[in-house]
């Protein structure tokens, strides 16, 4: 080979190295870059876990406080709201202050799952080397089922941020973030009836009244519906009329096991539904679940979910059971955990104590030691330390006292039955409206029968007074707040009021919600309902009745204590009498010089708007003189509410009464029992006094808006017979027609609704329908009017819940039973009078009927809208400081467990 071809060799041979080495550095610079690359990932999905873990500790953040802080359902961090100036932090696309042009979420357009704010209003919480921005909102909408939920959003970022730092601001950016959105459930705001199961029983709940629930009607069996919805209403809205609510959705828990017929109003406006998180089942062949909605024609047959062709009819009504429906529409109900009253937070105290107990002052009493004036009621929250009026099943082994058994059978050996009533232990609280001179408030009275339940002043010294009023007033520093203040401190020391009044013990309510504000009373016991619950007014601001509302949570029961209706003055000494060997009246209270017997009532519907012709208002007693003369008594109603007087003036003055005639009338403020055949003890007279229109029997005024009514029975000291005056014997009273109306959210957590029925009025056996049929042979067998009721019939006084009834499960249906006897329907004839019940009281369909249904739960959309006039109204009951919407009353527990948890991807 020549020279110049080992030079072209070693030129190419050159060449193929420099090439090489090109495609090796290519290669290099290649797999550099997969690797940067890959690091590069590697780094961004550390990061992006990281975010996530972040967004997943503000959810659980939000979620505890909303479980376990004092505010409950009420929490919600102070929002960053920065300022343009503050463009340069990091997380201002979530920290900034809300557009005042861009609707907010009461009204404002849904947001996108990438939108990065919105509105703003985040927080911003740091954690070791990251942080979160958490906002939660609650803002009910039609058109949005989500929207009933407190919905958390949280946005997870890597970095701590340090505010102060100005190394730390670099910029605004939102490359890193991930966005975690959860749902927190209130729950016992959202239906007619709850039944949450918390002990997640395995047998299904009973609802429903049994066709042969043992009530008779003269020589027949009763037969009545009962009812989840106000039936009156939903004509009005089938006819064209707009009604706010008519509608009675329920949630079960459990199985649902139907007796007898049970009707189910459905407002689709407002998404009522029926959800049951087991099988639907029915008791007998003949019972039904019939469902009713304005915008289907007819009944809608329920069907046990057994059935091959079971239809949820769209939805509407859904079993546990995880296959479709015959139209493909799904079934599978899931078990919702319900709240829990006495969560506690991360130092052990309960929720409500910390809100009430713990919101006083630490001052120095009189004794010279410090405390906390909230341990005797003057926090922002009213604390009542009556534990020892608790009431508690008690099991052993040698047996134990249930107090449905106890509820369920007059004067059994328990010191709370007095005669007719019940008078449980418990601190009494009186909800009084506002008038133009006086705020509204409440009355709490502490159990009079124990002298170590007296107020003390705020010095912490001792008083002798059980009854302590306080008033409610706006904050006039805050638009949005109330203060409180009460007789004892004056109003120099109001002090802010959250809303809560929490008693360790039993409660015992009744009264009208004061206008303009809401209220939530907690119980560590059971409370009783012992009249009508109705919403206030707001004076002198024009405010309507829908700006106001009551929650009532009981740890145990909540129980409708009917004996009260019409009883017994919360102050009057009760010295019942029995007499066991008079099944017709076993036991009396005796009325006589000095020793007067006071009552008390109200109207929960004003009865000037009843019509037909049993639309007045009567008083009927069962009473007697004292054997071995004769009894002469006044009667006073409202005593000192009108000043030309109160004396009820009866018209039975006797032929030769030189008294005065009233109008073309003779009457007398007097009246007499002296007939041995039917007016002197061992015969007790049974008759009526009626007591509207007031101008027809006296001067007094009848108060018919729900407030309170009182009667005073005395002897009258004027009257000096041959006999003298004997003592009055007093064995039973009631009003009829009569409205009781609840308006309250309603939650027993651990135990159950409970109706105490209380005994029959008329309790002579002998005294039936079916054997009476003309009012001179029942005058002269039992000294009984024709008006007066017969035996085991109940008497009119209507029974409506309008709000949401939720319980841990009912009571047996045998329990059930007893209650609806004598609260489940109301003949249609007073007596064997001829007089009928008002037209108010009787449901379109039962206008031929001899008897109607009683006992009615309704729903009140304003729990579910926290809205005064329902879902479609604007604005808001309850805001807080920033004006973010919150639960239509306050402080309200919420679900340990979230029902929804999931991850928003951009």
């Amino acid at each position: 080979m020549t020279a110049n071809g080992m030079r072209t060799d070693r030129g190419q041979t050159l060449i193929i190295a420099l090439f090489v080495v090109f495609v090796m550095l290519f290669l290099g610079l290649v797999f550099v870059g997969i690797i940067g690359r890959n690091l590069f990932y590697a780094q961004r999905n550390t990061q992006s876990i990281s975010a996530e873990n972040f967004a997943e500790s503000g959810i659980r953040y939000a979620h505890m406080m909303l479980r376990t802080s004092p505010e409950g359902a009420d929490w919600r961090p102070v929002p960053a709201n920065l300022p343009p100036t503050q463009q340069d932090d990091p997380d201002y696309l979530w920290l900034r202050a809300p557009d005042p042009n861009i609707p907010n979420d009461f009204g404002g357009p849904p947001r996108g799952p990438g939108d990065p704010g919105g509105d703003g209003s985040f927080t911003r919480l740091n954690f070791d080397q990251g942080r979160a921005l958490i906002r939660l909102t609650y803002a009910p909408k039609v058109d949005d089922p989500l929207s009933r939920y407190i919905k958390i959003e949280s946005v997870g970022r890597i970095g701590e941020m340090r505010p102060n730092d100005p190394t730390m601001k670099r910029g605004v950016t939102a490359r890193t973030f991930r966005l975690k959105v959860a749902y927190a459930m209130i729950g016992i705001t959202d239906y007619a009836r709850f039944i949450t199961n918390l002990d997640r029983k395995p047998q299904p709940a009973d609802l429903g009244i049994p066709v042969n629930f043992g009530a008779m009607f003269g020589a027949g069996q009763v037969s009545v519906p009962m009812f989840l919805g106000d039936p009156v209403a939903y004509s009005q809205f089938v006819g064209g009329l707009q009604t706010r609510s008519y509608g009675g959705p329920l949630r079960v828990n459990s199985g649902l096991r139907i007796w007898g017929d049970l009707r189910i109003y459905l407002n689709p406006d407002f998404g009522d539904k029926v959800e049951v998180a087991g099988d639907i089942e029915f008791a007998t062949a003949s019972s039904s679940g019939r469902l009713l909605r304005h915008d289907m024609l007819g009944l809608i047959l329920m069907q046990r979910s057994a059935s091959p062709v079971f239809n949820t009819y769209q939805g509407m009504v859904r079993d546990g059971r995880r296959q479709s429906d015959t139209q493909n529409y799904p079934r599978g109900i899931e078990y919702l955990d319900p709240p829990i009253i006495n969560e506690v937070d991360g130092v052990g105290r309960e929720r409500y104590l910390a809100a009430t107990r713990h919101t006083g002052l630490w001052i120095r009493g009189a004794d010279g030691r410090y405390f906390n004036t909230g341990d005797l009621g003057y926090g922002e929250g009213v604390y009542i330390d009556n534990s020892s009026d608790r009431q508690d099943d008690v099991t052993s082994f040698a047996g134990g006292r249930s107090l449905r058994n106890e509820w369920l059978k007059p004067n059994v050996d328990s010191p709370y039955w007095q005669g007719p009533y019940y008078v449980p232990p418990g601190c009494y609280i009186q909800l009084i409206p506002a008038t133009p001179q006086v705020p509204g408030g409440f009355r709490i009275i502490r159990n009079i029968r124990d002298d170590g339940q007296r107020w003390r002043t705020p010095l912490n010294e001792p008083t002798p007074r059980h009854s302590l009023r306080f008033f409610i007033e706006k904050d006039p520093n805050s638009p949005t707040g109330a203060i409180i203040w009460n007789e004892l401190g004056g109003r120099d020391a109001a002090t802010t009021f959250n809303g809560v009044i929490y008693a360790e013990g039993n409660v015992r309510v009744r009264g009208i919600i004061p206008g303009g504000h809401q209220l939530t009373i907690v119980s560590g016991g059971t409370i009783y309902i012992e009249g009508s619950i109705i919403k206030g007014r707001l004076a002198n601001e024009g405010v309507g009745e829908e700006s106001c509302a009551l929650a009532l949570l009981a740890k145990d029961y909540v129980c409708l204590n009917t004996t009260q209706f019409v009883g017994p003055a919360f102050d009057t000494p009760l010295n019942f009498e029995p007499d066991a060997l008079d099944v017709i009246a076993p036991y009396h209270v005796t009325v006589e010089q000095n020793r007067p017997f006071n009552a008390i009532w109200e109207f929960g519907d004003d009865p000037n708007q009843y019509t037909g012709s049993g639309r007045y208002p009567r008083l009927y007693v069962r009473h007697a003189a004292q054997s071995g003369g004769a009894a002469f008594i006044n009667l006073l109603v409202n005593y000192g509410l009108n000043p030309a007087g109160s004396e009820y003036l009866f018209d039975n003055a006797p032929p030769n009464y030189a008294g005065v005639f009233y109008g073309t009338q003779q009457k007398i403020p007097t009246y007499g029992l002296a007939d041995a055949a039917t007016q002197v003890f061992p015969r007790y007279e049974h008759r009526s006094f009626g007591l509207a229109p007031p101008a027809d029997y006296g001067g007094y005024p009848l108060l018919t808006s729900g407030e309170l009514n009182t009667m005073t029975f005395q002897s009258d000291a004027r009257i000096a017979s041959r006999g003298g005056n004997r003592p009055y014997f007093l064995s039973r009273l009631a009003i009829q027609p009569m409205d009781v109306r609840i308006e309250a959210l309603i939650y027993a957590q651990s135990g159950s609704f409970f109706v105490i029925p209380g005994p029959w009025f008329n309790a002579n056996p002998n005294d039936r329908r079916e054997l009476y049929s003309n009012e001179l042979a029942r005058l002269n067998a039992f000294g009984v009017y024709a008006d007066f009721p017969f035996y085991a019939e109940p008497l009119d006084i209507k029974v409506t819940i309008r709000g949401a009834v939720s319980e841990n499960f009912p009571p047996p249906i045998a329990d059930q039973t007893e209650w609806l006897q004598r609260w489940g329907w109301i003949p249609k004839e007073y007596g064997e009078s001829g007089v009928t019940i008002p037209d108010q009281h009787v449901p379109a369909d039962f206008q031929n009927r001899s008897y109607v249904p009683n006992l009615y739960i309704v729903y009140d959309t304003t729990f579910a809208s926290a809205r005064p006039a329902g879902l479609f109204a604007r604005d808001p009951m309850r805001v807080d400081r920033y004006g973010r919407m919150l639960p239509a009353v306050p402080r309200l527990p919420v679900s340990p467990r979230l029902l929804y948890f999931g991850e928003v991807r951009p």
